[in-house]
């Protein structure tokens, strides 16, 4: 069994896709379906006839997102991940661990990096910045450790509820607070407050 898409896709922000083997793609295979029916959860070889990735360069020169374009892709039926036309459950758990495993990202080797080229720029004198690398350090310590019975230890062996989710907000909020305050010490001006 195979199947074919007779119009061409597109998906914008895809993280890493130039570097990767495999994708995944969540496809309307029910026609008339609505909502979360009627979709299926597919795995997509990047070297597939069809599939075409072009990197999105930002302003720091670095290309982690892509824009992935899909014409005429052929993707054969054993890469279908559980039933057909009831991909959007196992969507969800692939999203949920997802949260997880950002949510338990280690960031203290970013901190301990960050004090140093402030300890190197000659920032450490002054106490706000002071201040602020000694508390950006405690959270960087702590941040690593897994929140929950299983977390960081493969994948999830039951639903994560919101606990993954509040674990991804607070990474993201951590390292927004972790970006102000590099510039601030490598800088010449205090962080912002938030």
């Amino acid at each position: 069994m195979a199947t074919t898409g007779s119009s061409p896709g597109q998906k914008v922000w895809t993280s890493g896709a130039a570097n990767a083997d495999w994708a995944i793609l969540l496809a309307r295979t029910e026609p008339g379906s609505w909502r979360h029916a009627g979709i299926s959860y597919f795995v997509v070889d990047m070297r597939s006839p069809g599939v075409e990735v072009r990197p999105i360069v930002q302003i720091n020169r670095n290309a982690h997102f892509n824009e992935v374009h899909l014409d005429e892709v052929r993707i054969p039926g054993d890469q279908v991940i559980g039933e057909l036309d009831q991909g959007w459950s196992v969507a969800r758990t692939t999203l949920s661990a997802e949260r997880v495993m950002i949510g338990s990202i280690s960031v203290l080797d970013r901190v301990l990096n960050l004090i140093e080229a402030a300890r190197q720029a000659g920032h450490t004198d002054d106490p706000v910045i002071r201040q602020g690398l000694a508390s950006a350090l405690h959270p960087g310590l702590d941040h690593g450790v897994p929140r929950r019975s299983g977390a960081g230890h493969g994948p999830p062996r039951g639903p994560t509820g919101a606990e993954a989710s509040v674990m991804k907000l607070a990474l993201s909020t951590f390292m927004a607070e972790l970006g102000d305050l590099s510039i601030a010490a490598l800088g010449n001006r205090r962080p912002a407050r938030r």
